[in-house]
């Protein structure tokens, strides 16, 4: 595993990156927790070097207001003896509104897929449960790619850190239905260091997966 980044502040709160990144399973067996592709050819078909850009920050417009922008993208391709069908397009473009604690924002993602429609883009380094939904039902980029768009509403209530999200999916090789998702977030800090939250999910399925609803609670503490 190769990672590679540089960075460049050119404003106050915004950056420039460039980067590449190379993931090989050199032991061509099944590795339990590594990362999976839903494409044909076993083990080791997720070898792949991704290589991109991303600008993102925030520029202030009067006192408070500020203006919120996101912008990246980045190419897949096979490494380390990874699949011939390994060559997706990401990209994502975002921005929105924030005034103090609260903020809104509209984004486009799209993790695509090589031609034939039978390898979609892959993030085997990813954490993947903060994005494409937390009901976890896109772990996995489908072989026809993932089209997400969805809007966030975010802000603080009686010391509470709130958020709202709600997704629509489709296939980016085909543009069919997948499904849409609301995932819901209340955090409170009780003390420096000590925070507890409740978050929910509720995906509902138009052609892909099933319903899926969840939920937990947290407690987190540091010093």
């Amino acid at each position: 595993m190769t990672l590679l980044n540089a960075s460049y502040s050119f404003a106050p709160k915004s950056v420039a990156s460039v980067y590449s990144y190379t993931y090989e399973n050199r032991a061509h067996t099944i590795i339990p927790g590594a990362a999976g592709c839903d494409v044909p050819g076993g083990p080791g078909v997720c070898n792949s070097e991704t290589a991109g850009i991303r600008v993102a920050g925030q520029a202030p417009v009067t006192r408070g207001l500020r203006i919120l922008y996101d912008a990246d993208y980045a190419h897949q391709s096979p490494a380390g003896g990874g699949s011939t069908l390994i060559h997706a397009n990401y990209y994502h473009a975002g921005g929105g509104l924030g005034l103090g604690p609260a903020f809104v924002r509209v984004d486009e993602e799209a993790m695509g897929s090589n031609g034939a429609g039978t390898y979609g883009f892959q993030t085997p380094l990813a954490t993947k449960h903060l994005f494409n939904g937390w009901a976890e039902v896109f772990l996995v980029t489908p072989p026809a790619g993932l089209r997400s768009s969805y809007v966030t509403v975010g802000g603080r209530l009686l010391g509470a850190r709130l958020m709202a999200r709600y997704y629509r999916f489709q296939a980016y090789h085909t543009s069919e239905r997948y499904g849409h998702e609301w995932d819901l977030s209340a955090i409170y800090p009780f003390r420096p260091g000590l925070v507890a939250g409740v978050q929910y999910a509720d995906y509902r399925a138009d052609q892909y997966a099933v319903n899926t609803r969840a939920a937990w609670m947290f407690v987190s503490y540091h010093y």
